[in-house]
């Protein structure tokens, strides 16, 4: 199955792109049988694409995901869609392109330096929106965007990796702990801003 709906108004959203697509997938399931649900929507006009298919098959493996994004749009994704290949391939075509940060992402500093990242992270002022490069069998250029994780959204991170610890009848490594306290995402759009019009030491 595949269905694309299209608003007849357009909208303001984001203007500086050439849309604004955001990808997604969930589960559909009825007693023993289900499916899996892809969909893309385009916010600025209202796009709606969507597609079926094997409930256990990887989110990357939908069918809205292979839909060619045109030039100058943005794409937005969970970390079920998160792909170095990926975000190469939109950086050569001209597609921007925003995500978490994976932990466990190789960071590198545009010369081609490792970066630890918790370390530099300890050492500057925030926010932070830093070129680097990411990825080790091939390093993709992007944008390290950080902010500092509210007090409450940090205790509400780490309640969910107690729980998530708990079901998995292991403890919280120090590492996620840390990386709880930061709120890191990765783009190819240099003007990205997680605090806008906050000053680079606030």
């Amino acid at each position: 199955m595949e269905q694309l709906v299209n608003s007849e108004t357009g909208r303001t959203l984001l203007p500086q792109f050439k849309g604004v697509y955001l990808t997604d997938c969930t589960r559909l399931v009825w007693g023993k049988a289900g499916v899996k649900l892809g969909v893309r929507w385009e916010l600025q006009h209202g796009q709606l694409r969507a597609s079926l298919s094997e409930i256990k098959a990887h989110d990357q493996k939908a069918a809205v995901v292979a839909t060619p994004l045109p030039t100058g749009s943005l794409h937005l994704g969970d970390l079920g869609f998160y792909n170095l290949k990926q975000f190469a391939q939109w950086n050569a075509q001209g597609v921007y392109w925003l995500t978490r940060f994976k932990v466990g992402t190789t960071v590198y500093t545009p010369a081609g330096e490792p970066l630890d990242l918790l370390t530099f992270l300890g050492t500057v002022p925030l926010p932070v929106n830093l070129p680097v490069r990411v990825g080790v069998k091939q390093h993709v250029a992007a944008y390290l965007v950080v902010a500092a994780t509210p007090d409450d959204a940090y205790h509400q991170r780490l309640a969910r990796l107690q729980e998530q610890a708990r079901l998995d009848q292991r403890p919280i490594s120090l590492r996620q702990a840390a990386y709880a306290g930061w709120t890191i995402y990765l783009t190819n759009y240099p003007h990205f801003d997680l605090c806008p019009g906050a000053s680079a030491g606030a």
